[in-house]
C-alpha cells in the first residue's frame, strides 16, 4: 500500500504521508503545516505528536522541524518542544540523532510508581468532589448559620 492509495493523494498537502516512506525518510514537517487527516492514521503515534506540537507551538515559526523518526520517538512533548533549524545548515542524519539523544524516550513506570500515582489521583478527586476516599459519602454539610460550628466538640478544649 502506498501513498498513491490514499483516497486524499491528490488533494493532501501534507509533507508527511505516514503511506509514503519516501516522505518519512526524506521530509520535513514543520508545526504550522498540514498533518495527515484519514481517520485510520489518526492514532499513530507520528500524527499524534503531530497535532500535539501543533497545539503546543501556537503557530511557531520557529519551533523548527521535524521528521518523521523524530516523530516517532516516544519522547516528552511539552510548550518547550523544538525540533531542527533549517537555518542551521542541511537535515542530516547526524543532527537528527543528536537531537533523538537529547530527546529520549519516556521510561515505563514500575507497579510501585503506577500504584502511588493512582492512589494520588484518587486523593485528589476525593477532595475536589468532597467525597469521603474511603466511605465514598459527602464528609461536609453546608452551614448555614455561625453558631451551628461547633469549633471545640467535648473534652477538646
Amino acid at each position: 500500500m502506498g501513498a498513491a492509495s490514499c483516497p486524499r493523494f491528490d488533494s493532501c498537502s501534507a509533507p508527511l504521508c505516514p503511506l509514503d516512506p519516501a516522505s518519512l525518510e526524506h521530509g520535513a514537517w514543520f508545526p504550522d503545516e498540514e498533518k495527515c487527516r484519514r481517520a485510520d492514521h489518526q492514532l499513530l503515534p507520528m500524527v499524534q505528536a503531530q497535532r500535539k506540537i501543533a497545539r503546543l507551538a501556537d503557530d511557531d515559526a520557529s519551533r523548527g522541524c521535524f521528521t518523521g523518526e523524530m516523530l516517532s520517538q516516544d519522547c516528552r512533548l511539552a510548550r518547550a518542544i523544538k525540533g531542527l533549524d533549517p537555518d542551521q545548515g542541511p537535515i542530516t542524519t547526524e543532527r537528527v540523532r543528536r537531537w533523538l539523544r537529547d530527546h529520549p524516550q519516556k521510561r515505563a513506570l514500575t507497579e510501585e510508581e503506577r500504584a502511588a500515582r493512582r492512589a494520588r489521583v484518587e486523593k485528589i478527586r476525593a477532595l475536589n468532589t468532597g467525597a469521603g476516599a474511603e466511605s465514598g459519602t459527602k464528609t461536609w454539610m453546608p452551614v448555614t448559620h455561625a453558631a451551628q460550628i461547633d469549633l471545640f466538640p467535648a473534652g477538646e478544649e
